[in-house]
């Protein structure tokens, strides 16, 4: 059985393994897509990334049970292929409703990045659906040729680590990980810090054939910077349902909506450039690859 002797270093990673939730669903940088009916819908499969500005009937039953049952009436066009694939990870409840999550599994194990979000308003109807389910056509095997054990042994050789500088016991979980091009491996996702190399280190290893299919250091210094938002949303702050979505343009009758806030954890400036992207949140666009990211030479984003 292998031991591990547990060291405290840098005061940086006293927060690295904090949950952090995120609502975006995962996208592929070769997707594109189209915005028609107030639906995001991916234009190679067709399939509804996101809904917006839904009008339901009132639902009946705990949140988790009305959202899975909005999700299978409309599972065509959101390319589920059963709802009971899909696995309740997190409810959030605002001044607007309640938030739930679920992660795609397949066979049982989860999928990595396939979040999938239902918001459901205080009269039970559902308001809006961000899609993360993936389509796994091309799994070898859901049955792991290599154990756990030896892949925390192949994560720790990659990054060369000094296990006496182990901030915490190595984690590692199976999934289904899909590469950049989208094809699906079956995998371990093996999670540690270390202070020698420095790094919260998130590596995934095949669990097949031993490769390792990625590995990226996702710790980060951080700076607060300032910005305008909506808290919770526009219809909360203002008590105003007639609001609507304009295709992301803003307007108007908004304004009153906006708050000033301190942005907390943006990353460090680069070459004295502040990008609009931190440890909770940042700003790309799939659709357009040679998109450019919010930048400031302050770390003030009032727009």
């Amino acid at each position: 059985m292998r031991t591990f002797t547990l060291k405290t270093v840098l005061p940086i990673f006293c927060t690295m393994f904090a949950f952090i939730t995120t609502v975006v669903a995962q996208q592929r940088a070769t997707d594109t897509f189209e915005y028609r009916n107030n639906c995001r819908i991916n234009v190679k499969t067709g399939v509804v990334a996101a809904r917006y500005n839904i009008k339901s009937p009132v639902y009946q039953g705990s949140p988790e049970q009305i959202a899975k049952q909005y999700l299978d009436e409309n599972k065509a066009i959101f390319g589920i292929s059963n709802v009971t694939d899909l696995k309740p990870i997190q409810t959030i409840e605002s001044p607007s409703g309640k938030h739930i999550t679920f992660l795609q599994t397949y066979q049982g194990i989860p999928v990595f990045g396939t979040e999938t979000v239902v918001s459901i308003n205080k009269n039970n109807r559902i308001t809006m659906v961000v899609n993360g389910n993936t389509d796994i056509t091309d799994l070898k095997s859901t049955n792991a040729d290599i154990s756990s054990e030896k892949a925390i042994e192949k994560a720790f050789e990659k990054v060369n680590v000094d296990e006496s500088t182990l901030i915490a016991l190595p984690r590692c979980d199976l999934y289904i990980y899909q590469d950049s091009l989208s094809c699906a491996n079956l995998a371990w996702k093996v999670n540690f810090g270390a202070g020698k190399p420095p790094g919260d280190w998130q590596i995934f290893i095949d669990a097949i054939s031993g490769e390792v299919l990625k590995i990226e250091d996702i710790s980060v210094n951080y700076v607060n910077g300032q910005g305008k938002v909506f808290n919770p949303d526009p219809i909360s702050s203002l008590s105003d349902a007639s609001l609507t979505d304009q295709n992301d343009a803003d307007y108007q009758e908004l304004q009153g909506a906006y708050k000033t806030v301190t942005l907390t954890n943006l990353n460090d400036p680069v070459g004295g450039v502040f990008c609009l992207q931190g440890k909770y949140a940042k700003s790309v666009n799939k659709q357009y690859p040679d998109y450019t990211p919010v930048t400031s030479t302050t770390p003030s984003f009032n727009y």
